[in-house]
């Protein structure tokens, strides 16, 4: 198989392993924001039900809910969004998304999560 082949490949069987996730913030509860440096807690937060970090966020979860992969690795913290069912988890150019259900990785630009900062 040549290269070009081989691309095209990797690429449908990567595309093929990619689902949705209905991914919505709770209604009711408050979320809890805590940034991480070299696995250690550095600060932490609440984000507030209709605080623009909760309306950002809510809008990122809704334009972003497919291309997830699932992934059974374990990744340190960087910027973890806790709620009453899930954790978000924002490392670099990827974000964790952790449910009872599974776990599951997606690709972010990272000044897309820069709105995520305790004031």
């Amino acid at each position: 198989m040549n290269y070009a082949a081989s691309l095209i490949f990797f690429v449908v069987l990567v595309a093929g392993c990619t689902q949705d996730l209905s991914l919505t913030l709770p209604p009711d509860a408050q979320l809890k924001l805590t940034s991480h440096v070299h696995r250690s807690p550095t600060e932490t937060c609440s984000i507030a039900l209709g605080s623009p970090q909760y309306q950002e966020l809510g809008k990122w979860l809704n334009q972003n809910r497919g291309g997830w992969q699932t992934t059974p690795a374990t990744y340190v913290p960087g910027k973890v969004v806790s709620g009453p069912d899930f954790t978000l988890n924002f490392i670099g150019s990827m974000v964790i998304a952790n449910f009872a259900s599974g776990q599951y990785s997606h690709s972010i630009v990272p000044t897309d999560y820069g709105f995520l900062q305790c004031k």
